[in-house]
Order: C-alpha cells, then sequence, then structure tokens
C-alpha cells in the first residue's frame, strides 16, 4: 500500500466584476530596415519598419480596443480585439506586466499617418481615445560625395594610406542629405582583414546637406584600427531619425609605425661619416647625415609602408640626407620625416649640441630668453604677443649666451646687437596689426657678425589676433527638460594645423529673475557640431519657480563676446499635487473595488498635468501589474486588474502613481489598501491525498470540487446554462491542478465554462494534477458576468 501525501487546495470565487480601463499604445516592435528587431515607445515619430509592426496596447478587463492607421481622415487599416479577459496579461519587452492586447500592422508606405486607439466597454460605448503622430521613412540617407584627405601642414599622408599625424590632416565627405525624417548622426568604422568591425562616434551636422570632417588621427587610432600595416575597409554610416543606415566605404590602409633611423657626423680629420656619440666635428656648422635602410623605404620595398622622405644619396642598402647645421641649434630647426601614410618623425638639430668641436670650430651663438611688448603695455616674457585689438608690437628683447664676438639679432628686418662679451639687446620689431584675424610668424635669428654662417634659427615673434566676436546662432529653452541650449559659431577657426589658434570656449547662461537676482546655469552637455558650431547645454532644473530672462555668453580666446537673450520665461520647479481618493473621499484601510479609486492632479501654473503611470503590487502574491488609467471629470480613473484578494494580514496592495506636469515636474504618491472584492466567495481549503486523479467519497461525490447554488445576475434573475469564465492558479502553487478536466499549471490562466442547472447550481470536481507533491495551491474562479442562457 502507497501512502499519500496530504495536498491542501484553497478557493476564491469572484461573480459578476468588471471594470474600466485606460487606453494607452505601451509600445510598438517591428524588424527595422538594418535588420535589427526595435521597441519603440508610442512618443517617438518616427518608424522604419521592414515588415509587419506589433502595436502592444494596455487596456482593462472587459474592454475591447480598436487600432486604426490612417492618412488625414482616411482610415487605411483597422483591427478591433476580442473582448480582454484574465487571460490576456501581458510582459512588454521591458519586463512591466498589464492586461492588453497585441495588433500586427500592415507594413505602410513611406508617409505621414495618425495611429488612433480606441477603447469600448462590455456595450460597444466608447471609453477612451488616442491619437499619436506616426510617420514610416524607410530610405536611408544619402552620401554622394566621395571621400577625400586633406594634408593640414605637411606633406604625406592620403586617402589610400593614412596614419596618425601630428598636423591635423583630415577625411572628410560631403553631400549627406536625408530628405524624410532628417539627419540624426553618424559613425566611422574600419573592418579589419579578419571581419572585425570597429566604430567610433563622429560629428555631423544634422541640417541636409550636411557634411563630415574627421582627423586621420582619430581615424587611425588603435580602438578602430588596431592592426599596423595592414588594410581595413573604412568608411562612414549615417542614420536618420527614423533609424535608416546609408553608408559609404572603400578600402584604405593603415601604417602607424616610424622606422628607426641613425645619425652620423662628419669627421674631416679622419675623413670619414662617424656614428653620432662617438664622432668629433672640426667645423661648426656641422656636417651630419640621416641614415635609412632602404627596406623602409617605398621608393624600394615595393609597398605603400614606411619612409617617403626625400634623400640625396643611396648605396646598396641605405638613403642618405645629408646636411649641416651650426650648433649649438634651437628646437626651431630640424627635418621632418615622413611615412608615405603621413606619421611623422621630427629629427631637431639639437641632436647635435653635444657633438664636441675640435680644431678652430668654435661654438656659435645661443638665445636663452625673450621679452616683447604690445605699444600701451607692460613689457612680458615670451615670444607670442596677442591683440585683441588693433595695435602693434613695439619691443623685443633678446638675451642669449656672451660671446667673445658680436652678435646680431634680426626679425622683421630690424636689428640689433649683442656687444661683444655681453648678452642683451632690444629693438622695434615695427609689428602692426590692424583689422581682422591673423597669424604671422617672424623668424628670429641671432648670428656671428663676421661669420653668418654660425647662426642660430631661435624663435619665431608668433603674433596672433583676432577683432571678430563669435557668433551666437540661437538659444533654444526646454521648459520640460529644463535646458537651454547655446548654438555657437566661430568663423574664425580652421580645419587644419592651426585649428587651436582661434576658438571659442568659454560659455555661460545666467537667468535673471524680476527682482534682480542673477544666476549661472551649471553646463549639462556639449557637442562640437563641426570645427566652428559648437552647442552648449545648461540646466535650470535648480531654479525656483518664477519668471526669468535667460542670457547666453560666448567669448573666444582673444576675448571677443557675443551675447543674446531669450524673452522671459515662467519656469515651473514644483510638481504636481497629488491626491488618491475613494468614493469622493479618503481610502479607506479595506476597499472593494479599484474602478472607485480616483486620482486628483494638480498643478500651480499648469492646468492640465497628467498622470504618467499607475502600477499596483504586493498582495497575497507579491504581484507587480502596471495598469492603465482614463481621465474622468472627478479624476484620474485606473483601470481594473484581476488580482487575487488580500486574505490575511500583510498581503496589501500598493497603487504607485506617477504625475507630470508640461515643464516635466515629477510628482509620486502611493496608497496601501487590502482588497477585499464585492461579490468574492472565499472557499475554505480542502485537504486531499496528493494523487493525480479525482478521488470520490461513498457516494460516488468528488472529494475535492466547488459548489454553485442558485447564482443570481445583475438583475436579480436566476443564472442558468453555460457561464463562462475563468480558472487562474497562483504562480506560488506547489502543483499544477485538474478543474473540471482542464490542467491548469501554477501562474496560468485558462478558459472554462461553468454549466449551471436550471437552479443556477452546479458541483465541479478540482483536484491535483501531479501525483506525489506535497504543498498548497491556491486557485480563483472567475466568472465576469452571469447570465441566463
Amino acid at each position: 500500500m502507497t501512502k499519500m501525501k496530504p495536498s491542501k487546495i484553497a478557493a476564491l470565487v469572484l461573480l459578476a466584476l468588471s471594470g474600466p480601463a485606460g487606453a494607452q499604445i505601451y509600445e510598438m516592435s517591428y524588424t527595422d530596415t538594418n535588420g535589427v528587431t526595435v521597441v519603440r515607445k508610442p512618443t517617438v515619430r518616427w518608424h522604419n519598419p521592414n515588415g509587419e509592426i506589433i502595436v502592444t496596447h494596455i487596456a482593462g478587463l472587459d474592454r475591447k480596443v480598436k487600432v486604426e492607421l490612417l492618412k488625414g481622415s482616411t482610415v487605411l487599416q483597422s483591427q478591433t480585439s476580442a473582448l480582454i479577459s484574465v487571460a490576456n496579461r501581458i510582459k512588454s519587452s521591458d519586463g512591466t506586466e498589464f492586461y492588453g492586447v497585441k495588433f500586427n500592422l500592415t507594413k505602410p508606405v513611406d508617409d505621414n499617418f495618425i495611429l488612433r486607439s480606441t477603447v469600448y466597454d462590455v456595450n460597444g460605448q466608447q471609453v477612451s481615445t488616442n491619437s499619436y503622430e506616426f510617420n514610416v521613412d524607410t530610405v536611408p540617407p544619402v552620401i554622394s560625395g566621395d571621400f577625400v584627405y586633406t594634408v593640414s601642414g605637411w606633406t604625406q599622408g592620403r586617402i589610400d594610406i593614412f596614419g596618425r599625424d601630428n598636423i591635423q590632416n583630415r577625411i572628410s565627405i560631403s553631400g549627406i542629405s536625408d530628405d524624410r525624417s532628417g539627419l540624426a548622426g553618424a559613425r566611422y568604422f574600419a573592418v579589419d582583414k579578419n571581419g572585425t568591425k570597429r566604430s567610433k562616434a563622429v560629428n555631423m551636422g544634422l541640417s541636409s546637406p550636411s557634411s563630415i570632417s574627421m582627423l586621420a588621427n582619430d581615424a587611425s587610432a588603435s580602438d578602430v584600427t588596431p592592426i599596423d600595416h595592414s588594410a581595413y575597409t573604412v568608411g562612414f554610416e549615417v542614420v536618420d531619425v527614423a533609424g535608416n543606415t546609408g553608408s559609404k566605404s572603400r578600402v584604405s590602409e593603415i601604417d602607424n609605425s616610424i622606422p628607426p633611423y641613425e645619425l652620423e657626423v662628419w669627421n674631416s680629420s679622419a675623413n670619414q661619416w662617424q656614428k653620432k656619440g662617438t664622432a668629433v666635428s672640426y667645423e661648426n656648422p656641422v656636417k651630419f647625415r640621416v641614415k635609412y635602410p632602404k627596406s623602409e623605404h617605398v621608393d624600394f620595398n615595393g609597398t605603400k609602408f614606411g619612409i617617403a622622405a626625400g634623400y640625396n644619396k643611396t648605396d646598396e642598402n641605405f638613403t642618405y640626407n645629408e646636411g649641416s647645421a651650426a650648433i649649438p641649434a634651437n628646437s626651431q630647426s630640424y627635418w621632418l620625416i615622413q611615412t608615405l601614410s603621413g606619421v611623422p618623425q621630427h629629427i631637431s638639430f639639437t641632436l647635435l649640441n653635444d657633438v664636441p668641436l675640435g680644431g678652430a670650430a668654435v661654438r656659435g651663438p645661443n638665445a636663452l630668453s625673450y621679452r616683447y611688448r604690445i605699444a600701451g603695455g607692460q613689457i612680458v616674457d615670451g615670444t607670442s604677443p596677442t591683440l585683441s585689438k588693433p595695435g602693434a608690437v613695439d619691443f623685443y628683447e633678446v638675451t642669449a649666451e656672451p660671446r667673445p664676438y658680436v652678435q646680431v639679432v634680426s626679425a622683421n628686418g630690424q636689428s640689433c646687437e649683442i656687444p661683444a662679451n655681453e648678452s642683451r639687446c632690444s629693438f622695434d620689431p615695427k609689428i602692426t596689426i590692424s583689422s581682422g584675424r591673423g597669424y604671422a610668424p617672424y623668424s628670429v635669428w641671432i648670428k656671428n657678425k663676421t661669420n653668418p654662417a654660425l647662426a642660430q634659427f631661435s624663435t619665431h615673434i608668433y603674433t596672433y589676433w583676432d577683432f571678430n566676436p563669435p557668433v551666437i546662432e540661437d538659444m533654444a529653452v526646454d521648459q520640460e527638460k529644463k535646458t537651454v541650449t547655446l548654438r555657437a559659431r566661430d568663423p574664425d577657426r580652421l580645419s587644419s594645423w592651426q585649428i587651436s589658434m582661434w576658438d571659442t570656449r568659454d560659455f555661460y547662461v545666467e537667468a535673471t529673475e524680476q527682482s534682480g537676482a542673477t544666476k549661472r546655469l551649471p553646463l549639462v552637455g556639449s557637442r562640437d557640431e563641426s570645427v566652428w558650431v559648437k552647442e552648449r547645454v545648461f540646466s535650470f532644473a535648480g531654479l525656483p519657480s518664477g519668471t526669468y530672462v535667460m542670457k547666453g555668453s560666448a567669448t573666444d580666446t582673444y576675448g571677443n563676446n557675443a551675447v543674446m537673450s531669450v524673452a522671459a520665461k515662467t519656469i515651473d520647479s514644483v510638481p504636481p499635487s497629488l491626491t488618491i481618493k475613494y468614493l469622493g473621499g479618503a481610502v479607506p484601510n479595506e476597499i472593494g473595488v479599484i474602478k472607485n479609486l480616483r486620482v486628483d492632479v494638480r498643478d500651480d501654473l499648469d492646468s492640465a498635468p497628467v498622470v504618467k503611470r499607475m502600477a499596483l503590487s504586493g498582495g497575497p502574491i507579491n504581484d507587480a501589474l502596471d495598469l492603465g488609467f482614463t481621465k474622468q471629470p472627478d479624476g484620474w480613473q485606473p483601470e481594473v486588474p484581476r488580482m487575487f484578494p488580500t486574505i490575511e494580514a500583510g498581503q496589501e496592495y500598493t497603487l504607485n502613481i506617477t504625475a507630470s506636469d508640461a515643464q516635466g515636474n515629477i510628482a509620486t504618491a502611493s496608497q496601501t489598501f487590502s482588497l477585499s472584492p464585492q461579490n468574492m466567495v472565499r472557499h475554505e481549503g480542502i485537504t486531499v491525498l496528493a494523487t493525480s486523479q479525482s478521488l470520490l467519497d461513498s457516494n460516488d461525490k468528488p472529494l475535492g470540487k466547488i459548489s454553485f447554488k442558485g447564482a443570481l445576475t445583475d438583475g436579480g434573475s436566476q443564472s442558468r446554462g453555460p457561464q463562462a469564465g475563468y480558472f487562474t492558479l497562483r504562480h506560488d502553487s506547489a502543483f499544477a491542478v485538474m478543474f473540471n478536466g482542464t490542467k491548469v499549471a501554477p501562474g496560468e490562466t485558462k478558459d472554462v465554462v461553468i454549466p449551471l442547472d436550471a437552479t443556477g447550481s452546479v458541483t465541479l470536481p478540482v483536484w491535483p494534477a501531479d501525483t506525489g507533491v506535497k504543498g498548497k495551491a491556491s486557485y480563483m474562479l472567475d466568472i465576469p458576468q452571469l447570465v441566463v442562457n
């Protein structure tokens, strides 16, 4: 004999309950034109479906939902759901659960539409309606231009081979446009020889036609091109607002390496070239040469990888570039060696400064420091006069190492002499600046007066000027996001190695209230659309409520300033107030019908604040469910879900409300209560053997059963005949249950039929579906509407 473990079955029976519903599209999903499954909220205006569109709608029980796609007033597609039941519990893409329905819409053509949803009650009366802008664009952006490689200062680097230069070489493409939804962003990508694709965002103007310009340094950086001396498929991907992607690509090679070299010095006494470090020079200027293996030079190695610099001699194995330099040399004197890809190597003549001099050779001049004066100002250290208004540089002084000979300092055709064994002289360089913006480097030389070959190119008088202020093109106030976006253009900037010479970097926005009090707003975002255009975003989220004038400022690196103000704006920083009521009064500890709850939302400045979300959580099974809702004359009404009633202490529900006003201030409120629905009958649990059979007593009656007796309709009539119902088994049940032959697993809801006899009565069996499982199973039997059949 087998001893059976006991199982306990507890039941709740709900009769004739129905509820109202809110009408909202929760989300839409489809496979887009990029082959990716995307999920969009209904607030998204532009879409790029490549097939059917699944519309997920949140609604209440005992409601029907109609979804229509309209062009103007013409209905192009229309679908109506069946009556929503407890079987229509949906889990959305973000994990939120609610009662609702899904629709499959046919992909529409590219055009502008309205997506309308309407909710009806069980009698076909309209409960609510919402309309959403639904624009379709499946055509990707067009890139009509070709790749352009711009050498910004040196000589090497090109579109078919490039690398990490130090001179702002650029890769650009133009002719970018989108005629429908508009441009949204761009990325640069590189696909290596193994098929691995890497990408990064790049700046692009969002107005058509547009262009992209990025540094070759960034295009050949290790985050996108980690394999050196290799070919890549490189290009740009441009995305429009709808999500369509257009691209253009080409094959380019990447070379980020600079080969090693040897530096040799001529020893005239030994009549041979010697490796620098062991060599002695018997002449000043010193004769030297730079030596590279031919295998590292593109003229000889048969590839694009390697040195592309000039040379004046070769032998069987090496290339040589010979020259001479007086020492001590300054860092201004150098040779620039480049690879074909544009990677540079500066070979500074200062490397020769420690070469010993022999014989009659003597050291040349050596400048140590500089001072200058802008007319009307003070004498300052340095050699970089910067002017923000018309003026002149009228004083320049050089301090040098004393020499036993007279030294001559010259710049811009002007000069002065440093007497023998002295160290300083000054002169007026006669540099006058009158308009515009510019850069002029005036070379500064210091020479032996009697032997001009002993000369040092010491520095420049680096003269910069800019008299032009930047331009503030726009100031946009977004009261919902609580931001001010300042857009400024500096037309003086250059997309070259001179990019840092002119720039606008100092931005601020200040808010002035009616009392005159002023506060600068914090910077919360920035975007450089191009070399010339910058956007800076400032937040006024911390401002108290009031009326403010917003003033924006943009100042360039020369102090030139532009300002713009926007008309007074009323700022609301106070969230709405929320009051939750039940039947017009305070919410009691126990309620019977969720539909009788109302949420009153009020705001001092916004006449129409809205509820954004209602969510119900807790109860016997610690459930969580989002609710639909509608605006009623007496407040916002939640839809009625089908929830397990509160049976014991600690099983209360909490209704959480989120509301917002027009300026994005968020308010939250919560209300806790016990749920005891009307017409609820609680069936005390019964203990049965853990066998998957309906056991009978001595009278052939089921041991586990549900009995109905004399159930009446809303009108008081005797119900009879088949009644449509739903059998729900709590998800924490230990085992599945059989109800009148229908198996229901934990967490499931099944459609069932209750066959009432002429007296409105019936007895139906219920028993465990699993043998040998000990535990408890709780279920709810729901008959939404009793009828007379």
